[in-house]
Order: structure tokens, then C-alpha cells, then sequence
């Protein structure tokens, strides 16, 4: 076994450890709180040691027993940390269990906290290792080792059948860059004859502020066919070049190069292949942590040395237990969940990049501390803290694996206002509280995997990251649009918005305070809104009826590609209409005046740009019943707020949203005001929107 460092306590675990489990009678029943610690609550179950099924809630450390294993090994956490200090923690006093097999201990003076992971060595070896603790490295990590080539090499091979086939595809771009071209040493060529079929890597990053010399110009696209100098590509295309080679792959695609710069049409063109292209890469190369191209791929991690904790003895073995500083799954979230710390993966808050490491099959991310491997079923990092599977995780943290599933389903899925109701029924007499309630009614959790809700949760995941031209707002999301189209046959894709739910798509609301219409969509898309986040009602699509007839619903793009370029559109509604004044009152809560009989009307109201007033000077609008609550009794409203464009035609722009709910402010007046504006005042009317 491996030498162990002095000064370190040891911990005998007991005869049997591997055999014992949960109403065992070797061991303590969960439910039998007499044979359980009294502090920590731990029943003596080894796989519940670092993975309690319920969450611990926060210890002090004058209370810990040093009669149980838990208890002690939570104490020496806290020692470990009071000696090695990092600069976030003075005082660290209190711990608690925050998911799987990791720890958190918090500062008695301050709001600051440390996560850690505890883990045996991945080295370790011998008859049987303990259970419940699971395994990890202890080695600081270079990303540019022959070691950690080595393991992206073990993953990529292990995973390329993975999901989807490879060299199964007839498709290749256009233009690759050919890695290892005979007689020009480290130079390469550009290539725009290579084979279907051909396996190649893509590669993800930031461009930065930097300008690319190296870049493919009209002027420059004859030269680059015949050869790159070395000299000229920035840092990070250069290793991942070499990173390429060394995988056995002689083609490479990096957008800067193999995209004709300041050529428009060429740009139309390829930009609506990006699904095509992410999508039959063998592998795809992110450079998370770099902030511009010339950051490089690769990085070395001190800050991943681990701290000896214990000496387990087990079956006349010992075992390094060891503590480090715990990071989640990159397939959970970008940022770092320490808002005190800076973010280490700024290439995370591009919009860009979200579609690309989403349609990729494999995906090796380079972090600023180690690598990660992520395909459509499994994920795995370096340091060995995550080796289990995405269904580890809720379905709503993996978009990765949402999206695969969305796009696969491996069944059909239910959508019926039966089964939406019957599942209320059903909640409702096994006294459970609904998910939520929205304004009078039930409103149930939106299934994930279902392509509308899906396709509206990730246009909000998108909403959050930044675009450096506003005008790329759905040409960045276009790749996946094109993937959700297999599984919505019969629908069209309206720049942003899908024609089978057209009448929840039109439903999006804005927050931001600082936004202007842009030119490049249609008002009443939400790609036409300079600033986000993009959010859409919170109930089910289901539990809408649509009050609204799509006449005609059209998208004009450049080359007629539905994922290119979008040129113009028409969008053609017939349903109720209401003239009203509205005055702002407060914040999103609005008073509206109608024309004709006087009655008034409070509600929320979620208005789309800055640049259009609402202050207490009433301001003319017309309200488009775009859809109600579920059912003849509901009284649930949802309108477009538009503003008329031509006085002799019925054209509109939209303006906002207004979600009514007779539940805000003055229930019964409002109830009964809108009652009466709708079924005395309102017109059906033919509408055109721009």
C-alpha cells in the first residue's frame, strides 16, 4: 500500500463493513433513531457515510461525537481547514452534507463557506476497498501532461459509439484545416475538398478582443488552401491543433479559418450549418477558462493538491482518506456557485458557445484546474469527483442531457389536457400541495423533456448570455432550432418561435430595465430585444387554450435556409381586440382605462422596451387575446399589447405582455370588468404583425 503521511489519526473501520446496508441486522434500521448518532443521524449504513439520503443540516463542531465515524471524519474536515487556510474561511465552525459526497463547512463569523470532497486514492489498491467513500486523485493536475492525454483519449475512445455513431455521416463542412500536410513542417492548409465522412475535431472558444491575423479573408483564402504559417495562429487554435494530432485526427475545424471573414454570403451560408458541423465532430475541444484566443488550452492545477485527512484500516489495509476542494459537474452550470469567488469558465457566458457544447456528441473541456469529458450520457472529470452518470443529477441542472433526450425520446410523449387534469385530481386527493398556483387555478410542473417546454427553457438559459452582435441573435441558436425541427415534423421555425405552440411562444416577457428594439426580427419575437434574460408564463402549455387563429404565419431567410438569416416575415392573427389607455402605477402593475365604457382593469403588465413610455400619462393601446386558462370556468388572460402601425390598415407592433389574473388587486372588480369588456366591447378583428 502506499506510504501514508505522518500525523495522521487513523480510523479502524468495523469488521463487515462491506456487507452491511440498510435493515441489516448487522446494523441499525434508518428508522430506529435510538441506534443512530444522535448528532449527525448516521444509522451505520456505509453507502449513507458521505451520501446521507437526507440532507445534514448544519453542525457545530463542539457538537460532533467521537464515538461515530462520521462525526470524526466531519471533525478532522474542519481541523484539516482551520491548518490549511485558504483566505475564505477564518473561522470554519459548522458543516453539513450539501449532496453527494460532499461537504460544506461554513465560517462562525462570516457568510463565507468552503465545499470539499472527500475521496480514498484512485491508486489505491488491495483485496477489497471500502464502500460508500469514493475514489479520487490526490496529484495536482496538468492538463498538458501525457497523463492527462491520456485519460481524454481513454474517455473519447470509450464513448465514440456513444449516443451516436461515428463515421456513420455522409456530411463535411466545407472548409477543414489539415493538420499534418506533408513537407511544411508545423505549418498547415486550408481544404475544401475532403472526403464525407471524414473524422475531424471542432473546436470552442473565445475570441476575445484580440484581432486574428491568421484569419481567412477573400484575400487570404488562395494562400491559406496552399499554407498557414505556424507563426501566425493565435495560442489556443495552435494547441488545439497539436491536440489534434496527437489524437490520430487530421482534419480540424476553427471558425475563424475555415469561415471566409468579411464575406456576408459566405457567412450566411456556413453559420447555418453549425448543427451539421458541432454535431458529426468527433470531438470537440472547449477552451472554458481562456478569455481570448490567445489564452491557450492548457493550464496546472495547484489548488487541486488534496489534504490528508485519515488512515482508514480496513481488512488489515490502510487508506488514505484524503479532502479537496469540491467544484461541480460542468455539466450543472458554468459559473462557480461561490458568488465570491471570480468565474473560471468565462467561455460559459457566451451565447455562441451554448449550442455548440450542447449539439456535440463528445466534448473535452479544458478548465483552468483539470479536464473534463462530457458525451449525451455520461460526464467524468480529472480529479475523479465526478465518475457517475448524469442521472445522478435533476433533470433541469443538464441541459446536455435534457437536450439529448428531447431530441431522442425514447417514447412518445403525453400531452393531453386529460392527463394534466387527471394528475391535478390526483394530487389533489392525496392532499399534496400543487406545484404552484397561478392566479386561480392548478398549475403543474412543464414535463422537461417536451419539446415546446424545452425549446422555451432553453431559449431562457440562452437569454442570460452575451452576444458581442446583437444581430447574431438567432443565427447563434439556430444549430439547435435545427435539431428540435426532427422532432416537431409538420412545424415551422419562426425566428425563435415554433408554429405548434405559437400561441405560448408569443407569451415571452422581458425584465430588463435597459432595452431597445432591434431591426434584425420581428417585434413579436423575442430576438428582436436588445437586453435579457427572456422569460415565459410559469404553467404548463397545456393548461392554455389559444383565444387566437393563426391566418398566416411566415419567415422569409437568406437562401431560404429557416436557420440562416432572417430576411422578413409575415404574421397574420385573428382574434379579440381591446382599445384601452394604460397608466403605470407601480413597478409591473398597470391600470388599464377601456375606451369606450370607462371600466378599469388592473394587472400586470411586462413591457418590451425602455424607449416606450409608461408613466402617468395614459398611453393608447390594443390589447390581442392571445390565449386563456384551461377550462370553460377559468378566468385567466393572456394578451399582446400592441401598438397600431397604419391608421387605414390593421397593422401592429408589439409593445408588451399582460398576464391577467383576477386574483391581483381588487378580485371581484377586476373579474367582473374584464367580463364585460370582452363579451360587450371587444371586436374579432384580422391583425398583421411586423
Amino acid at each position: 500500500m502506499e506510504q501514508q503521511p505522518p500525523l495522521v489519526p487513523q480510523i479502524r473501520l468495523p469488521d463487515g463493513w462491506n456487507f452491511k446496508s440498510l435493515g441489516s441486522p448487522n446494523t441499525a434500521s434508518r428508522d430506529t433513531r435510538s441506534s443512530s448518532c444522535k448528532t449527525c443521524g448516521w444509522n451505520g449504513d456505509p453507502l449513507e457515510l458521505l451520501r446521507p439520503r437526507r440532507l445534514l443540516h448544519a453542525i457545530s463542531s463542539r457538537d460532533l461525537s467521537r464515538n461515530c465515524i462520521r462525526c470524526q471524519i466531519l471533525a478532522l474536515v474542519i481541523k484539516a481547514l482551520k491548518v490549511h487556510k485558504t483566505g475564505l474561511l477564518r473561522s470554519p465552525n459548522r458543516v453539513s452534507f450539501c449532496g453527494r459526497n460532499y461537504i460544506r463547512v461554513d465560517d462562525e463569523f462570516s457568510s463565507a463557506y468552503e465545499e470539499v470532497f472527500l475521496f480514498i486514492s484512485a491508486d489505491s489498491h488491495g483485496p477489497e476497498i471500502p464502500r460508500g467513500i469514493p475514489r479520487g486523485r490526490p496529484e495536482h493536475i496538468d492538463t498538458s501532461s501525457d497523463a492527462s492525454f491520456f485519460w481524454a483519449q481513454e474517455q473519447i475512445q470509450a464513448h465514440q459509439y456513444c449516443c451516436q455513431p461515428v463515421n456513420a455521416s455522409s456530411f463535411v463542412p466545407t472548409r477543414l484545416i489539415r493538420v499534418n500536410p506533408r513537407g511544411l513542417g508545423k505549418d498547415v492548409v486550408l481544404d475544401d475538398c475532403v472526403p464525407k465522412g471524414t473524422r475531424y475535431a471542432a473546436i470552442s472558444y473565445l475570441w476575445g478582443k484580440k484581432t486574428q491575423p491568421c484569419s481567412t479573408t477573400p484575400s487570404t483564402l488562395s494562400d491559406h488552401k496552399k499554407r498557414i504559417k505556424w507563426s501566425t495562429l493565435p495560442k489556443t487554435t495552435q494547441d488545439a491543433i497539436e491536440y489534434t494530432r496527437r489524437l490520430g485526427i487530421e482534419y480540424i475545424w476553427v471558425d475563424c479559418l475555415c469561415m471566409i471573414q468579411n464575406d456576408r454570403a459566405d457567412w450566411e451560408r456556413e453559420s447555418g450549418r453549425m448543427s451539421d458541423i458541432y454535431k458529426n465532430a468527433y470531438v470537440t475541444l472547449t477552451a472554458v477558462w481562456g478569455d481570448d484566443c490567445d489564452s491557450g488550452l492548457f493550464s496546472k492545477s495547484e489548488r487541486f493538491r488534496s489534504t490528508p485527512l485519515a488512515s482508514l484500516r480496513f481488512n488489515d489495509e490502510d487508506f488514505s482518506l484524503s479532502m479537496r476542494r469540491f467544484h461541480e459537474p460542468i455539466s450543472i452550470r458554468g459559473r462557480h456557485s461561490n458568488p465570491g469567488l471570480p468565474n473560471p469558465t468565462p467561455l460559459f457566458d457566451r451565447a455562441w458557445t451554448y449550442q455548440e457544447r450542447l449539439i456535440s456528441p463528445r466534448v473535452l473541456y479544458f478548465t483552468k484546474k483539470e479536464l473534463v469529458f462530457e458525451c449525451f450520457c455520461d460526464t467524468a472529470c480529472q480529479c475523479c469527483l465526478t465518475q457517475h452518470r448524469l442521472l445522478d443529477y435533476d433533470d433541469a441542472e443538464c441541459p446536455k442531457r435534457v437536450f439529448y433526450k428531447v431530441i431522442n425520446p425514447t417514447k412518445k410523449l403525453t400531452s393531453s389536457s386529460a392527463q394534466t387534469n387527471a394528475v391535478a385530481v390526483r394530487a389533489r386527493e392525496s392532499g399534496k400541495t400543487p406545484t404552484k398556483i397561478y392566479g386561480n387555478e392548478i398549475a403543474l410542473k412543464p414535463n422537461p423533456y417536451d419539446p415546446r417546454e424545452a425549446w422555451a427553457n432553453m431559449v431562457s438559459e440562452y437569454s442570460l448570455l452575451n452576444l458581442t452582435n446583437l444581430d447574431d441573435k438567432l443565427p447563434a441558436i439556430a444549430a439547435m432550432a435545427r435539431q428540435f425541427q426532427t422532432v416537431r415534423p409538420g412545424e415551422r421555425y419562426l425566428a425563435g418561435l415554433w408554429s405548434g405552440s405559437l400561441y405560448r411562444d408569443l407569451l415571452w416577457q422581458t425584465s430588463s430595465q435597459d432595452t431597445q428594439r432591434l431591426t434584425t426580427a420581428p417585434t413579436w419575437s423575442w430576438a428582436s430585444i436588445s437586453k435579457m434574460p427572456i422569460a415565459y408564463p410559469a404553467i404548463s402549455i397545456d393548461q392554455l387554450t389559444p383565444s387566437v387563429r393563426v391566418v398566416e404565419a411566415i419567415c422569409r431567410y437568406v437562401d431560404n435556409n429557416p436557420y440562416g438569416v432572417f430576411k422578413t416575415s409575415s404574421l397574420i392573427l385573428r382574434g379579440r381586440l381591446i382599445s384601452c389607455w394604460v397608466r403605470q402605477k407601480s413597478g409591473h402593475n398597470f391600470e388599464l382605462t377601456h375606451l369606450r365604457s370607462g371600466l378599469k382593469i388592473e394587472s400586470l403588465v411586462s413591457i418590451d422596451c425602455t424607449d416606450v413610455s409608461f408613466g402617468k400619462v395614459p398611453r393608447k393601446v390594443h390589447l390581442l387575446e392571445i390565449a386563456k386558462g384551461l377550462g370553460e370556468q377559468s378566468t385567466n388572460r393572456h394578451f399582446l399589447i400592441l401598438d397600431r402601425e397604419s391608421r387605414s390598415r390593421q397593422i401592429f407592433s408589439r409593445v408588451g405582455v399582460l398576464h391577467f389574473s383576477p386574483s391581483k388587486g381588487n378580485h371581484k372588480q377586476n373579474k367582473e370588468s374584464m367580463n364585460m369588456v370582452l363579451n360587450g366591447f371587444s371586436s374579432t378583428e384580422t391583425v398583421t404583425l411586423i
